[in-house]
């Protein structure tokens, strides 16, 4: 009687257990606005605050994405940064709440010399704007 109860256990364990089918897929959200100061010193850092959004309440941010591209030359462009906020949706045709998701982000960058620094928004491969920082 014992083994036909545990049997009976492990498979309500087993079937009870709903794997969730809202599977996620990776996206961007769009940037609506950034607030980045103009100067800053070399112990501050840059700080930039990003307000981003996805188009309805099924979009998440996941990562904010900071990267430093080579030139066409070879070498890398030290002061300038290329910076998109990356999201998750639900896959496939979920219903969503429609409603706009808002997201409110902020980043620090460690500049490791004083220069005139560019900081290159993107949504998706369109570029929304570009902040120029002082590091003194």
């Amino acid at each position: 009687m014992k083994q036909v109860l545990s049997i009976a256990l492990i498979f309500s364990l087993i079937f009870s257990c709903k794997k969730n089918d809202q599977e996620l897929c990776d996206t961007y959200l769009t940037i609506s606005s950034t607030n980045t100061p103009t100067a800053t010193t070399l112990s501050q850092g840059i700080t930039s605050t990003i307000n981003s959004y996805g188009p309805d309440l099924c979009y998440r941010f996941s990562a904010m994405e900071i990267t430093q591209q080579p030139t066409p030359s070879g070498p890398i462009y030290q002061f300038q940064y290329f910076i998109k906020v990356k999201g998750t949706v639900t896959c496939g045709n979920a219903i969503c709440a429609q409603a706009i998701y808002n997201s409110t982000n902020s980043i620090l960058l460690s500049p490791t010399v004083k220069g005139t620094y560019y900081l290159h928004f993107y949504n998706q491969s369109q570029l929304f704007k570009t902040d120029t920082v002082i590091v003194n």
